[in-house]
């Protein structure tokens, strides 16, 4: 999986591309480690390129948003596609964390809390 971060109006935005899965969850643990050390409460995970999720990325995402919450942060989840829509929506994920057409969407709606 290929990570790239980067801040926007104030949010991290994390695009993932790939399969996110047991074998890429320390890299994803450490770009998240790194955007909580530098002071970010608000992450935006681009999910538009990631081919392929099992269940440790569903576990990484809960953890990730329920540590972002009790910080009082936010976590949103932008553009799933194909099967990775179907896995997060199975999971029932969406009710949980949001999830957005786009970047804009979720850094609008970031912005008003």
């Amino acid at each position: 999986m290929h990570i790239k971060m980067e801040t926007l109006r104030g949010a991290a935005l994390v695009t993932l591309e790939g399969r996110f899965e047991f074998e890429t969850r320390n890299v994803f643990k450490r770009v998240i480690g790194e955007i909580v050390q530098n002071g970010h409460r608000r992450l935006i995970l681009d999910l538009q390129l990631v081919t392929f999720l099992d269940s440790a990325a569903l576990g990484l995402l809960l953890l990730t948003d329920q540590n972002f919450k009790l910080n009082k942060g936010m976590v949103g989840l932008v553009h799933p596609t194909g099967y990775v829509r179907q896995v997060l929506e199975l999971a029932n994920i969406p009710r949980v964390i949001p999830v957005f057409e786009s970047v804009h969407e979720a850094v609008g709606r970031f912005a008003l809390v």
